[in-house]
Order: structure tokens, then sequence, then C-alpha cells
């Protein structure tokens, strides 16, 4: 767990089979996660939220019981260049006022969405590949999203739109 405002370096660490979640990011902390493997752990990957920053570079982030990243509750992360995939639920889980800037990563073969957006988030999704999940590629629910004009990523399955 990161909070407080704290900083710090995650580099090459292997990150597995914890109780809950691998990485939680939280209260105005802003670390810097790469080269890392975050994996296999009971609840998600990696969980953004009150306000927690961070930048992850360079992951892989596999296998997580739920979401391999969830963004929530002015959560703002730079993911970039990961690769985020075969989580038994969602790839990037982005909700209730999460933000977030997501590029060149790789997200692909989760059991429900590659990525979901919803409840008044508001990321940015640029150059990603987006790919053979088993059920939506793209979810965008209940979404006040200024960002949508910079999707642009190849997506397989095409986008579900809910209000």
């Amino acid at each position: 767990m990161v909070n407080k405002n704290s900083k710090g370096i995650l580099e090459k660490n292997d990150i597995f089979h914890n109780g809950s979640t691998g990485v939680e990011i939280l209260d105005n902390s802003d670390p810097t996660l790469c080269l890392n493997r975050i994996h296999n752990n009971s609840k998600n990957g990696v969980l953004i939220y009150n306000d927690g920053k961070g930048t992850l570079e360079d992951n892989k982030i596999f296998e997580n019981a739920l979401a391999g990243i969830e963004i929530k509750i002015r959560g703002n992360p730079i993911l970039r260049r990961n690769q985020i995939c075969r989580g038994m639920r969602g790839g990037v889980l982005i909700h209730d006022q999460g933000h977030g800037i997501l590029e060149e990563n790789e997200i692909f073969g989760n059991a429900l969405t590659n990525v979901e957006i919803a409840d008044n988030s508001d990321p940015v999704l640029h150059r990603n590949m987006i790919h053979d999940s088993k059920q939506t590629g793209i979810l965008i629910n209940k979404v006040v999203c200024r960002n949508f004009c910079n999707l642009d990523c190849p997506v397989s399955h095409p986008f579900n739109l809910r209000p």
C-alpha cells in the first residue's frame, strides 16, 4: 500500500498471490511502478483511489481475480505500455469519478470487459491495443466523458454504450 502523499519506485518486482490487492495507491501518493509482474491476487492487481496518482509503465498485470487495474474516487494515474490480460473479471475498470491517461497499453483476453468506464469518470485513452475480450472490448456506462474524442485505439469488439 502506498498512501499519505508517498512517492517511491517499485521496479522489477513479482507481486502475486496476495489475500487482497497486489498494489494500492491512495491519498495523493504518486509512485512509479515499472517492469513489475503483478498477478494472481485475490482482488485487483492494482487499485488507485482517493486522489491516488502514479505512473505505471511496462508492467505485466495478469490473472487477477477482479480487475487488473481499478481506478476510482478521483484516482488519476498514467498507464503506459502495460500488458493487462487474462483477468478473471475485467482488464481496466474506471468508475466513481476515476480519471487517468491510458496510452500504448495492450489490454486483452479478460473474462468480462477489457475496459469499463462508468459513473462520471473521465479518462483519456490513446493508442491502446484492446482485443480478444470474452465479452465487450470497451463498455461506457453512465459517463460524463469530455475526452471521448481522445479514444484512439483499435478495438476488436464493438463498443457497448449504455445510458
